[in-house]
């Protein structure tokens, strides 16, 4: 389908960010007016701005795939960016879930460890600086060894990776 699942945004400017390049933006729009009795609602401005992607296609997925709630598991997310040549590519990589994420100790590129730094840590929210993934990493597994508790049933991680360089830029999501 060439459609997304629904996404929220406000009028304070929050990033929507589609899991691919898509050619259309579907928008919806719900008035809510500040005095009930009005009879009319507008709407001044609308603003879009579409970011170019890092990558082609960024496909992740999470090992294991069952753990037990609130217990300290380690985990593997594996990245496999696909990076075509005229692709800006990516530095920055953001791990969001509702499970508590507690640390990231390991990052590998194939097989080898490559450094990485913690730029941000919240509970529920990791961001991390990792090696300039471009072209030539293309199909090249990214592998981020993390500790996280994880508090229900079916709780996601969810990745997206953008570049520092362009801070601008809406981060790609990666596809599970």
């Amino acid at each position: 389908s060439p459609w997304s699942s629904y996404d929220f945004a406000d009028s304070a400017g929050t990033p929507v960010a589609s899991a691919a390049p898509r050619r259309y933006f579907q928008l919806r729009v719900e008035f809510r007016p500040a005095d009930e009795d009005a009879e009319e609602s507008e709407v001044r401005a609308v603003e879009l701005r579409a970011s170019a992607p890092a990558a082609t296609d960024l496909i992740g997925e999470v090992w294991p795939l069952r753990a037990v709630a609130g217990e300290s598991t380690r985990f593997t997310y594996v990245l496999r960016p696909a990076i075509a040549p005229g692709d800006p590519g990516f530095d920055r990589l953001e791990l969001t879930s509702p499970s508590l994420l507690e640390s990231v100790d390991a990052v590998r590129l194939g097989d080898a460890a490559v450094a990485f730094a913690l730029t941000a840590q919240e509970p529920h929210r990791i961001e991390l600086a990792v090696p300039r993934l471009g072209p030539g990493d293309s199909g090249a597994l990214l592998e981020l060894d993390l500790r996280a508790r994880v508090l229900s049933y079916g709780a996601p991680f969810e990745l997206q990776a953008f570049d520092s360089s362009r801070p601008q830029e809406v981060a790609q999501r990666v596809n599970p």
